[in-house]
């Protein structure tokens, strides 16, 4: 088709919901990480619908230094948020039939959740504003900066379930975290099981401190981490 349009110097663009599918037969349940919530999703709401599995989306991971840039971040995020419908939520052909309107996804959002609306989040998110937490004083050991999580922002961005664990802000070049293959922005969540039979949560970079100072006799500690959103584990040099 876009070989035909070509001709005319135009193309098919991309919809906010496939035109032909029929979710009450296609829909399947994310089978992955975090499943759970999308079965209770599912028992509340039934799933197999155009506002719940018909959809085309993306999802954006914007880089932030400290509270101050994430604050600019957020502030810039609201002016554009309610441009996006308009530029995103075209959706004219449902099940293969025009439905008369322009951005039918946006017409099945509507009432997607109105058995429990509460839980509905706003398009545009409220303000907020940097200073709201003073930010905990940085700490340097093993060739990295870090402090910390302590702010909304910092748990968003890394997907972490609650505010805590420790921010990488920085790495030194060829420094034992840079050996170990750590990075700027990630978060340093626990020490897990190792041969000793210890676990430690690393909620606070006080946590990190002690638990290193405690074991960097052993030459190396293996940290479980939060990067891009996703877990996984390195191992650490003390030396």
């Amino acid at each position: 088709m876009n070989t035909i349009l070509e001709t005319r110097n135009a193309m098919l663009m991309p919809t906010a919901a496939h035109p032909f599918m029929d979710p009450l037969t296609e829909t399947k349940l994310w089978p992955h990480d975090s499943n759970d919530v999308y079965e209770v999703y599912n028992k509340i709401f039934d799933c197999r619908g155009h506002g719940w599995s018909n959809l085309q989306s993306s999802h954006l991971n914007l880089p932030f230094y400290d509270d101050e840039e994430f604050a600019k971040l957020h502030a810039a995020v609201r002016l554009v948020l309610p441009l996006l419908p308009a530029l995103c939520a075209s959706s004219p052909i449902f099940e293969g039939k025009i439905t008369g309107l322009l951005d039918t996804r946006l017409s099945y959002y509507k009432t997607n959740q109105s058995k429990i609306p509460s839980i509905t989040g706003k398009v545009i998110p409220e303000a907020i504003f940097s200073g709201d937490r003073q930010s905990a004083q940085p700490r340097q050991a093993l060739g990295m900066t870090f402090k910390s999580v302590e702010t909304l922002g910092e748990q968003s961005a890394a997907g972490l379930a609650s505010v805590q664990g420790v921010l990488i802000i920085a790495v030194e070049p060829d420094g034992p975290a840079a050996r170990a293959g750590l990075k700027r922005g990630d978060v340093i969540l626990r020490i897990p099981d190792d041969e000793y039979g210890q676990t430690e949560t690393i909620a606070t970079a006080e946590d990190f401190l002690a638990a290193y100072q405690g074991r960097r006799w052993r030459g190396e500690i293996t940290l479980e981490i939060s990067r891009d959103q996703r877990r996984q584990t390195v191992k650490l040099p003390t030396r």
